[in-house]
């Protein structure tokens, strides 16, 4: 599984977000960008590779970690509620079949629920799921 395979999952599944890799998102959509957090729209969300479990030669999995970071205005409420809804869709999902082929057995979600980061250089909040 990679970063634009579980971009294109929750922009099918989290309501209120949109995967477009090619075209730009109109205003009003909250758009999921793959490895990368650009500096606008102000509000946006970014899916980044963040490791993962040693691998095992010995089982039939991999066990990757991914960092979703949401970004919105300056009211700190608005990035925090987006990555509520990934948090709730993500944590405890399983036995899902994602858009790359991949088989996802269960999915959880790091902390007990999303973690404020500090803001950006244009005050803008941040949120982080690790999943």
């Amino acid at each position: 599984m990679d970063a634009e395979a579980l971009c294109e999952w929750l922009g099918d599944n989290v309501t209120g977000l949109a995967w477009s890799p090619d075209d730009p998102y109109p205003d009003g959509v909250v758009g999921l960008y793959a490895e990368q957090l650009p500096s606008e729209p102000d509000i946006s969300v970014a899916v980044l590779s963040a490791g993962g479990q040693d691998s095992d030669s010995l089982i039939g999995w991999d066990e990757p970690r991914f960092q979703i970071r949401t970004r919105a205005d300056r009211d700190f409420r608005t990035a925090r509620d987006i990555a509520r809804r990934i948090y709730s869709t993500l944590h405890g999902l399983t036995n899902t079949e994602i858009p790359d082929g991949t088989w996802v057995g269960l999915v959880t979600c790091s902390d007990s629920g999303p973690v404020a980061s500090a803001e950006d250089a244009e005050g803008r909040w941040q949120w982080v799921v690790g999943a």
